[in-house]
């Protein structure tokens, strides 16, 4: 038999022999099957250990990895055999039961949430894994690991849903026999709903028929990101909050009375507090909420989708990229996406350089972005990526100083082609002034389906100096600026002129309140406009607390003492609360996981919190300082939160889960 008849059969045999393991559940028989595309975050070490530097990093965009490299090389130079590789991604999990199967020669080990649930870390021939998880409704971080000793390599990880399943809420319930919610309570348990009429009875034996009260505790699952109308019934007083901010508040004597809100609410979970009292006579509370209509700028999936292969480069030299601020702080470099990046010192607080990217995209839909860092001129840690798409404003923080003429995903959003849609970048990143780089090169926008490649490095030209007045061209790296860079205004101010501070515009609209923002939190909302379009009104006055922050490699924590609630701030610009549930008597930390040297393990609530709550721990990662007990202030918006400590500053957490940060 000829050698080309010989390898026909084998092809053949190999398609044939997939085909059935494929019928019979040992791998996916198509990918779309299981889930849709996701963004892997790809890492292959030149060794079967992960140790050292990965020899390649990339995006692998697929919904599941599905690599059979039998007895080739993944590439990039990994050698055939004794390579290892890492695949993270965070995705989106309808609430159910999971059945989650590995397919490898050799080794794998696979993390929900930092939850080890597949562990089959060995040499073996192409073995089938399965292990069935139960996961909530919302995104899930996923970490998977893998290795090849010798011989053929496969690596084939996926998960299928078995079944779903309905949420049932529970509240914790505390009865108290005063109408102040203080003291210990005299019943504590659980309950499934807050619709009760006790007319004049008394709510539970051992509680007085007048003059009790009660608190709702419950982590609430929101199944979708929409608009929720929250009403509530009452005789007499009750007020609610979610994530800590004070959402209806009906705290008097009165008849039974029906108040309604609506307000946004991501998927996911998020704590929420009901507190009710009644005087005297009857007594009856309801509480219960229902979807409305889905927010606009939520990210859906359009009716037409960009072309299959789109892609869009808005690069620093084209005309869909406009930058401001004094010439005297922009700076060119013959570095990054051909070979051409504006740079810029950093601010700590103060915006004076600034630039945004627009591009002409072809149609609404989906589309995921990239900011491509050059490997020079780029070593600020705190990048922030403002993204507008579709009425919305999303953050993403990037860690620049660690890519080096890389494609940094910045998430993937809706848009809308109807205008005012772009990607923004400032020098503000919070870090002492002038002491970063902050690089400014081209942004990507890509259609589903569309793997970003390596930029094709192209000849060096030099650099013409241009006749605009914005640019300044340098050939080598200038000293930080000694001298206070010049505020941006509405056109260039010349050379000499004398640096000024920018006062709110004096035309400038402010919203009609009935409780006006004072002191710090008045100059955060009266300043920005973003701020005060987005949280609109305090819904309360603004009030102290005792409070607990922690600051972590990945964002920050903090702890409101009077509604016993946990904070986590992740640097990719999103934010969750959590109920607090450590109490005196509970072990503080786990004294098995041992952080690295100058890192901690946080404690207590914070720590309950970062070992068991999914994703948590994976996106913080460990804390850089220890927990602080201090005073910090707190107000409720219509729109969301704003907190302030002494030490850190001012935080802007948003009712869409993003949130800001400033000085």
């Amino acid at each position: 038999m000829s050698v080309k008849r010989t390898w026909q059969t084998m092809s053949h045999l190999a398609i044939t022999i997939v085909f059935i393991m494929a019928c019979v559940g040992i791998v996916p028989l198509s990918a779309s099957i299981a889930q849709d595309s996701l963004t892997w975050r790809a890492e292959y070490f030149a060794n079967p250990s992960l140790t050292g530097v990965p020899a390649v990093v990339s995006n692998e965009i697929a919904p599941n990895i599905h690599h059979d490299w039998q007895h080739s090389s993944p590439g990039g130079g990994i050698p055939v055999d004794h390579f290892s590789a890492r695949w993270t991604t965070s995705a989106p999990f309808a609430n159910g039961t999971y059945l989650f199967k590995a397919y490898t020669d050799d080794g794998v080990r696979l993390w929900i949430d930092g939850q080890l649930i597949i562990d089959r870390w060995q040499n073996q021939i192409a073995t089938l894994t399965q292990q069935q998880v139960s996961v909530s409704a919302g995104f899930h971080s996923i970490r998977i690991e893998y290795y090849e000793n010798i011989g053929a390599a496969t690596a084939l990880i996926w998960w299928e849903l078995l079944s779903t399943s309905t949420v049932t809420q529970s509240w914790r319930t505390e009865y108290f026999n005063n109408p102040w919610l203080v003291g210990e309570p005299v019943v504590v348990r659980d309950e499934t709903d807050i619709n009760y009429d006790w007319g004049t009875g008394a709510p539970v034996a051992g509680v007085a028929a007048d003059n009790f009260s009660i608190r709702w505790t419950g982590n609430i699952n929101f199944v979708a990101n929409d608009n929720y109308t929250f009403s509530a019934t009452s005789d007499d007083g009750i007020r609610v909050w979610i994530d800590g901010g004070l959402l209806l508040d009906q705290w008097r004597d009165q008849t039974a009375t029906t108040v309604s809100v609506t307000r946004y609410v991501g998927q996911g979970t998020h704590p929420v507090i009901v507190e009710y009292y009644d005087h005297s006579g009857a007594a009856s509370v309801r509480f219960v909420w229902q979807g409305g209509m889905v927010t606009p700028g939520t990210p859906t999936t359009p009716t037409t989708q960009p072309p299959p292969g789109g892609e869009i480069i808005v690069d620093d030299r084209d005309a869909g990229f406009q930058k401001g601020g004094p010439t005297s702080s922009w700076y060119e470099a013959t570095v990054g996406y051909k070979t051409h990046a504006y740079w810029t010192y950093n601010s700590d607080s103060q915006i004076y350089n600034f630039a945004k990217w627009v591009p002409v995209l072809p149609q609404a839909g989906n589309y995921q972005v990239y900011a491509f860092v050059p490997k020079q001129r780029a070593d600020t840690k705190s990048a922030r990526y403002q993204i507008f798409h579709n009425g919305q404003q999303h953050s993403y923080l990037v860690n620049q100083s660690v890519y080096f003429d890389k494609w940094v995903s910045l998430g993937t959003y809706y848009f809308a082609v109807a205008g005012n849609e772009y990607v923004y970048l400032d020098d503000v990143t919070g870090e002492p002034y002038a002491s970063r780089k902050i690089g400014f090169d081209a942004v990507k926008f890509v259609a589903p389906g569309v793997v970003v490649p390596t930029p094709t490095r192209t000849p060096i030209t030099p650099i013409v100096p241009t006749q605009t007045p914005w640019v300044v061209v340098v050939t080598a790296t200038p000293p930080p600026p000694t001298q206070t860079p010049i505020v941006v205004t509405a056109t260039p101010p010349p050379a000499t002129a004398t640096p000024v501070t920018p006062a709110p515009t004096a035309t400038a609209i402010l919203p009609a309140c009935p409780i006006t923002p004072i002191l710090g939190f008045g100059r955060i909302w009266t300043t920005y406009a973003t701020v005060r379009s987005r949280l609109v009104c305090p819904v309360e006055l603004e009030t102290n607390t005792w409070s607990g922050e922690q600051t972590f490699l990945g964002g920050y924590m903090f702890w409101r003492g009077d509604l016993r609630l946990v904070y986590s701030l992740y640097n990719n610009g999103t934010w969750q609360s959590f109920i607090d549930t450590w109490v005196e008597g509970q072990a503080e930390q786990d004294p098995a996981i041992i952080p690295p040297t100058g890192y901690y393990q946080p404690k207590r609530g914070f720590g309950k919190v970062w070992r068991d709550q999914p994703g948590v721990r994976d996106k913080l990662s460990w804390a850089t300082t220890e927990e602080l007990g201090l005073g910090v202030s707190w107000q409720a918006y219509q729109g969301g939160l704003m907190l302030w400590s002494n030490t850190l500053g001012f935080f802007v957490l948003y009712n869409d889960g993003t949130w800001s940060h400033y000085y």
